[in-house]
C-alpha cells in the first residue's frame, strides 16, 4: 500500500482538480446551453433521463443531472452530481447560467452562480493519487528551468462575466473549508474559513487578484493580495504587485507577519526553543515572459527575522536576536549574490550554586556567490565568539569555505582556532590552552561523500607550577608546556544512498614529552598515543566501530624521585571499547616493560561496563635481580644492598565486580624470588634465598596470603643455613584484621637448631604469644661470636623461649636454656678475666673458678623486654682442678646487655663477603 503524499502535493492536486472540474463543468453548462436551445427548447425536463445515463457512463456511477427550466436567458440546474469514483463527490445546487441570446453563440455569457457547491474527497482517492501526484510532481520538477508567464489580461478573460458562488464547501481528509468566491474579468476573490493542517483552530484566508489594464503611459499591472487571519487577528500577509508587458514580468513583494502569534498556532512552530519577535520579507523580481529559471529571474530579496529573550534550556537564555538576509541577481550571466547577517549572539547559562557564563558569539556576514544557473556555489565566513565566566574566558573562530557543484566534487574547508583562559585559583594556577585544526569535506553529484581531520587537531597548554601538600609542607612542582594532537590522519568516507555504513582510515591521538619537576624530583613522561584502525563503519555504531581496533603505547623516561632513580617504564598494547546500548565493554592485551626492558610484564584485561564484572590476566617473566642489569647501578649504594643473583616472576588471574560499596575483587595470584643472593652493607649476606607468594579467595570469601620463604645461608655475625618458614596468613574482604598461622618454621645455627612448633597471630588480639624450641646448640660456637673475650667453652644446650607480641613490641617474660648431659668444659683466660679478677677479691675468685671450669650443670633463665634489653640468670654447678682441690662448687652470675646493640655490633669477616661474591661473580 503506498502512503498518502506529502501535504503540499495534496493541497497543490487539489486545487488543479478544482479548476479542471470548474473549468469542465462550465465547459458542459455551455455546450448544453446551445444544444437545448437549437433543438429542443421547451422539453428541458424531459431530459433527464437522457442525460444521466451519459453522465453515469462517461464521469462515473452515481452522477446525475436534474435540470430545473431554460429559457431564453436562464439556464437552471436544480442539481448536479458527479461522481467520477468512489471516493469522488462534487456536487452543485440552484446552478443558474444566464445569458444575452444575442451573444451566447459568440461564447459571452452574463454570469453564473450556484447556491452551494461541495466537494468531497475520501482517504482512498488521496491514497490513489499518491503515485500518479508524485511522478507529476517529478515531472514537474524535471522541467522547473523553462518557464512560461501567463499574460494577466488572459489568464483573467473568463467566457462568462461573473462568477458567484456565495458557498462553496470542501471536505477533504486533510482540509476541510467553507469559502465564497466572486470572479470577474478585473477581480478574482476568494475567502472564507478553513481548517488546515499543522495550524491549530479555524483560519480566515482572503486571496484577491485585481488587475489594471494597460493604458497609453502605463503597462498592465495586478495586485495580489493573500491574508490569513484568525479571530479576527491577521496572522499573515503577502503582497505582490505585479507589472506585465508583451515580453516582461516585474513583480514587487511584501510580507509581514504576525511571528509569536503564528509561534502559538502552529505546531511546528511551537515546540522551537526560540520565540519570535517578526519575520520580514520585501524585494523586487524580474523575468521574461518565457525565460530559463533561475538564469534568467533577477531582482533583490531581502528578510529580516527578529526573536525575543528565549529561554532555550534549563538555566539557558537566548538573547533577543536580530538577522538578516538578501539574495541579489542583476543580470542574466551575473553571479547570484547571497548574504546572511546574523546579529550577535548571547546566550547565558546560569544553573544552581554556580556562577553565571555568558557566551557570544559575533559573526561576520555569510556571503555566497552562486552560478546563474546554481551550477557551483561558493561560501565564505568568519564565525567568532566568546564564552565568560567569572573564573574563565574562552574564545573561537571558525573561517568556513565550501565550494558546492552540481557536476563535480563539492569541497568544504573548515579551518578552526580556540583558546581557553582559566584564572588562577588558591590551588591551581593560571592555565592557557590553545587549539588550532582544519576539516576537509567533499560530495561526489553520485553522493559519495569524505570527511577528513588531515593532520588533526592540535592543542596546547603553557608551562604552570603546581603547589601540593599543606601549608606546613607545601611543595611546587613544575610542568613543562603540553603539546597534544588528535584525530590525526582521519579520513571518513561514505555514500549518501547507503547512510547506514561508511568506512574510516587510521587515526591518532598523542600527547608529546612532558617534564615534571621539583626540587630533586623529576619526573619525565615519555609521548603516549592512542592509534585506532577501525573496521567498517556504522551509524548506528559509530563510537562502538571507531575504538573496536586500537593500540595504546604510552612510556615513562628514566626519572628521580629525590636521591632514588625510577626506572624507564613503556606501556603498549592493542585495546577495544565496544559501546552500544546493550554491550559496553573494554578488552585489552598490553605488554608493560621497564628497567632497560629487564622487567617483562604481558596483561589481557577485560570489563564489562554495563554489569560491572572483569577480569585480568598477567604473567611476569623472570626478570633478573641486579641494579647493573636493571640499568639502577646507584640503587647499590642507595640501599646499600648489593643484587648478585636471583630472578623475580608471577603469573596470575584477577576477578572483580562492581558493588554499591566499591569493588569486590577475587585474585588467584602467585609471585615468586628465586636463588637470591645479595650483600647488605657488608653486614649480612644472603645465599640461595627464596620467597614464593600466593594469594586467592576460595568461594569468594575470605583471602588466604600462603607464603614459604627459605634461604640456604644468611649470616650476620651469626650463620644461619637452611632456612625455611611456610604461613598462611587469612584476611576478612574488610580487612578489619588479619589472623597468620606460621606452622612451620627452622633453621640450623650455632651447630644446632632453632625451630617454632606453631605460631598463631591474631591482629584483633592485644596479646599473641608462642615459644621457640632451641636444640644442640654448640657451645664452642657460641663462644666464638666473641673470640676477643678469651672464652672457650663445649657442650650442647637446649631451651625453649616463650615469645609474647604486644602493642610495644616482642618480650620474653621467662625462658629457659640448659646443657645436655654430661656437662662441658668452660675456660675463661685473656686480658679480659686477667683485668676482670683484679678489680675485686669476689670477681678474682670467680676468674680463677672459670678459668678451667668443669661444669654438669648449666642453667639460665632468660628475660627480654621490648627495648632490646636481655638479661641472663646463668647457674653453674661443677668444679675446677685446680680451685679448693676440685671441690664441687655452684656459681650464680646475672648478666644484663641490649640484644639490638649486640646484634648491631657483629661484623661479617672479609673472607665470608669475598665468598659469596666470587660465588655469583
Amino acid at each position: 500500500m503506498e502512503s498518502a503524499p506529502p501535504q503540499p502535493q495534496r493541497t497543490r492536486r487539489l486545487l488543479f482538480w478544482l479548476a479542471g472540474v470548474f473549468t469542465g463543468l462550465v465547459l458542459l453548462l455551455l455546450a448544453l446551453a446551445v444544444l437545448l436551445w437549437v433543438l429542443l427548447r421547451g422539453f428541458a425536463a424531459d431530459l433527464n433521463p437522457v442525460i444521466n445515463p451519459l453522465l453515469e457512463r462517461f464521469v462515473g456511477p452515481g452522477s446525475r443531472i436534474d435540470i430545473g427550466y431554460f429559457n431564453r436567458d436562464t439556464f437552471f440546474i436544480d442539481e448536479l452530481v458527479l461522481q467520477p469514483d468512489a471516493d469522488t463527490d462534487i456536487r452543485a445546487r440552484q446552478l443558474a447560467l444566464t445569458y444575452d441570446l444575442s451573444r451566447l453563440l459568440g461564447g459571452d455569457i452574463d454570469s453564473l452562480s450556484a447556491e452551494h457547491l461541495s466537494l468531497r474527497l475520501s482517504a482512498g482517492s488521496e491514497a490513489a493519487g499518491g503515485t500518479s501526484t508524485a511522478a507529476s510532481t517529478a515531472t514537474d520538477t524535471a522541467a522547473t528551468t523553462a518557464i512560461s508567464l501567463p499574460q494577466l489580461t488572459g489568464l483573467m478573460t473568463l467566457p462568462i462575466r461573473t462568477i458567484s458562488l456565495p458557498r462553496i464547501q470542501i471536505d477533504t481528509p486533510d482540509v476541510q473549508a467553507t469559502l465564497s468566491a466572486d470572479l470577474n474579468t478585473t477581480l478574482w476573490w476568494l475567502r472564507g474559513d478553513a481548517d488546515i493542517p499543522e495550524v491549530d483552530g479555524t483560519v480566515q484566508l482572503d486571496a484577491r487578484l485585481q488587475r489594471t489594464p494597460a493604458t497609453a503611459s502605463e503597462p498592465e499591472r495586478a495586485d495580489l493580495l493573500l491574508m490569513m487571519s484568525q479571530q479576527q487577528t491577521l496572522l499573515a500577509q503577502l503582497w505582490a504587485g505585479l507589472i506585465q508587458t508583451a515580453d516582461d514580468t516585474r513583480a514587487d513583494i511584501r510580507l509581514q507577519t504576525d511571528l509569536p502569534l503564528l509561534q502559538q498556532r502552529l505546531p511546528m512552530l511551537r515546540d522551537l526553543p526560540v520565540s519570535g519577535a517578526g519575520l520580514t520579507l520585501s524585494g523586487q523580481l524580474s523575468s521574461p515572459n518565457d525565460a530559463h529559471w533561475p538564469q534568467q529571474l533577477t531582482g533583490q530579496i531581502s528578510a529580516r527575522l527578529k526573536t525575543s529573550r528565549s529561554q532555550v534550556a534549563d538555566g539557558v537564555s537566548l538573547q533577543p536576536l536580530t538577522t538578516g538576509l538578501q539574495v541579489q541577481h542583476d543580470t542574466d550571466d551575473s553571479d547570484w549574490q547571497i548574504a546572511l547577517m546574523p546579529g550577535e549572539v548571547t546566550l547565558t547559562l546560569q544553573q544552581p550554586d554556580m556562577p553565571t557564563e555568558t557566551l557570544k558569539i559575533t559573526p561576520q556576514a555569510l556571503s555566497a556567490h552562486c552560478r546563474p544557473g546554481f551550477s557551483a556555489c561558493e561560501l565564505t565566513s568568519v564565525l567568532q565568539g566568546v564564552m565568560t565566566a567569572a573564573d574563565y574566558r574562552a574564545g573561537f573562530a571558525l573561517q568556513p569555505e565550501v565550494l558546492w557543484q552540481t557536476s563535480d566534487m563539492s569541497r568544504a574547508t573548515l579551518p578552526l582556532s580556540a583558546t581557553l583562559d582559566i584564572a588562577a585559583t588558591e590551588t591551581l594556577p593560571a592555565l592557557h590552552i590553545t587549539a588550532a585544526g582544519q576539516l576537509t569535506a567533499g560530495l561526489t553529484p553520485e553522493g559519495l561523500w569524505t570527511l577528513s581531520a588531515n593532520d588533526g587537531l592540535t592543542l596546547q597548554a603553557n608551562g604552570v607550577t603546581l603547589t601540593t601538600g599543606d601549608a606546613g609542607a607545601r611543595k611546587d612542582w613544575a610542568v613543562s608546556p603540553l603539546a597534544a594532537t588528535a584525530l590525526r590522519g582521519l579520513t571518513l568516507s561514505g555514500d549518501l544512498n547507503n547512510p547506514a555504513g561508511f568506512s574510516s582510515s587510521a587515526w591518532e591521538v598523542a600527547l608529546a614529552p612532558v617534564r615534571i619537576s621539583s626540587g630533586k624530583e623529576l619526573i619525565r613522561l615519555g609521548k603516549t598515543s592512542v592509534a585506532c584502525t577501525p573496521a567498517a563503519l556504522t551509524s548506528t555504531l559509530f563510537v562502538d566501530d571507531l575504538l573496536e581496533n586500537c593500540a595504546l603505547d604510552t612510556r615513562l623516561l628514566p626519572s628521580d624521585w629525590d636521591i632514588w632513580p625510577v626506572p624507564d617504564v613503556q606501556l603498549s598494547g592493542p585495546f577495544s571499547l565496544s559501546y552500544t546500548d546493550s554491550h559496553q565493554a573494554l578488552s585489552s592485551a598490553l605488554n608493560l616493560t621497564a628497567a632497560s626492558q629487564q622487567v617483562k610484564l604481558r596483561a589481557r584485561l577485560q570489563h564489562d561496563l554495563l554489569s560491572g564484572n572483569g577480569s585480568l590476566q598477567w604473567h611476569l617473566q623472570d626478570a633478573a635481580l641486579d641494579w647493573n642489569v636493571l640499568g639502577m647501578p646507584q640503587m647499590a649504594n642507595l640501599t646499600m644492598t648489593q643484587l648478585l643473583n636471583g630472578q623475580l616472576s608471577g603469573q596470575g588471574w584477577v576477578d572483580w565486580q562492581a558493588t554499591e560499596a566499591g569493588f569486590d575483587i577475587t585474585p588467584d595470584v602467585m609471585l615468586r624470588a628465586d636463588k637470591v643472593g645479595l650483600i647488605y652493607n657488608n653486614l649480612m649476606t644472603l645465599d640461595e634465598g627464596n620467597v614464593l607468594l600466593a594469594l586467592r579467595r576460595p568461594q569468594g570469601k575470605d583471602y588466604l596470603l600462603d607464603a614459604q620463604v627459605s634461604a640456604g645461608k644468611l649470616d650476620n655475625g651469626i650463620t644461619l643455613s637452611n632456612i625455611l618458614a611456610r604461613s598462611q596468613t587469612r584476611i576478612p574482604a574488610d580487612f578489619s584484621y588479619v589472623d597468620a598461622e606460621i606452622y612451620e618454621m627452622h633453621t640450623d645455627v650455632l651447630g644446632g637448631r632453632v625451630y617454632t612448633p606453631l605460631i598463631r597471630y591474631d591482629s584483633r588480639k592485644e596479646v599473641n604469644a608462642f615459644g621457640i624450641r632451641l636444640d644442640h646448640i654448640q657451645l664452642s660456637q657460641l663462644a666464638e661470636l666473641e673470640a676477643q673475650a678469651g672464652v672457650q667453652a663445649d657442650g650442647l644446650l637446649d631451651g625453649m623461649l616463650p615469645v609474647v607480641l604486644t602493642k610495644e613490641g616482642p618480650s620474653i617474660p621467662g625462658g629457659t636454656l640448659f646443657a645436655r648431659d654430661p656437662g662441658g668444659v668452660i675456660r675463661y683466660k685473656g686480658d679480659t678475666a686477667d683485668a676482670l679478677s683484679k678489680s675485686n677479691q669476689g670477681t678474682g675468685l670467680a676468674m680463677q673458678l672459670l678459668s678451667d671450669f668443669r661444669y654438669q650443670i648449666l642453667e639460665s633463665g632468660v628475660q627480654y623486654r621490648p627495648d632490646g634489653q636481655l638479661n641472663l640468670a646463668l647457674k653453674f654447678e661443677g668444679h675446677n682442678p685446680d680451685f679448693f682441690d676440685g671441690q664441687k662448687t655452684l656459681l650464680n652470675v646475672n648478666l644484663e646487655y641490649n640484644l639490638l646493640d649486640l646484634l648491631e655490633s657483629l661484623r661479617l669477616s672479609n673472607d665470608v663477603i669475598q665468598k659469596i661474591e666470587d660465588k655469583y661473580r
